[in-house]
């Protein structure tokens, strides 16, 4: 009661740093898993956006009809559950076919119309924070999603963030990605947090590596060719 103004509003902690045994990721053999059991629609929708677009869980929660074009296959993220992004501005997003041709299909299951958001909770509003559409959910027979998957170790919701960029480096999904792609791809505001990624692309750097150096041949002195000879 002395104060009148709170004097830390709008101050802003760093970045916590996350150890690199923090977080995992999932192969597509686990991934092909997890989509192998019994979901329902919007669980199986929602999975394939985090899994195959990267957003966060606040990020899909808050995401809007009018912010998605599926004519075109792009979509604008504005906020999550603190009405703002975790960068503080929105970004436009390419949509992975896999996932347009997701929201397709929920938008007709779900019969939603141009506006409103395109998850929303049984009350019509958005799902409270740190809901992960029964991800982590144990009451289930046989325990949460990634145990019936035959997943063992502990994979959070927030993990398959991790996994959409660390299978877009690693080329699980096709020609691996640069680490600057991935970082413009979902949104980190700095390279740093991407090169948390990078021990995985050791295999395809040198992929790159050889097939670029078979197309190259060094000049030869004559010191060179009579060494050779």
């Amino acid at each position: 009661g002395v104060l009148t103004v709170n004097p830390v509003r709008g101050l802003k902690l760093p970045p916590r740093q996350e150890r690199q045994a923090g977080w995992t990721w999932l192969q597509p053999t686990e991934i092909a898993s997890v989509f192998r059991l019994d979901l329902s629609a919007e669980q199986r929708t929602v999975l394939t956006v985090a899994v195959y677009q990267g957003l966060r869980q606040g990020e899909i929660a808050a995401l809007k009809w009018e912010d998605v074009d599926l004519d075109r296959g792009t979509a604008t993220i504005t906020g999550s559950w603190d009405t703002a992004t975790k960068s503080g501005r929105t970004r436009p997003v390419d949509l992975m076919p896999v996932v347009a041709e997701a929201l397709i299909g929920w938008r007709l299951f779900s019969k939603a119309g141009d506006t409103g958001l395109v998850f929303p909770s049984p009350h019509g509003g958005m799902y409270g924070r740190g809901f992960d559409w029964g991800w982590g959910d144990r009451r289930f027979k046989h325990g949460d999603i990634p145990t019936r998957a035959g997943i063992r170790r502990r994979v959070r919701f927030h993990d398959l963030r991790h996994t959409c960029a660390s299978n877009l480096i690693s080329g699980n999904w096709g020609a691996p990605w640069r680490l600057e792609e991935v970082r413009d791809f979902l949104g980190h505001s700095d390279l740093k947090t991407t090169m948390r990624y990078a021990h995985l692309a050791p295999d395809g750097l040198r992929a790159k590596v050889l097939q670029t150096g078979h197309t190259l041949a060094a000049p030869k002195t004559e010191e060179t060719r009579k060494c050779l000879n």
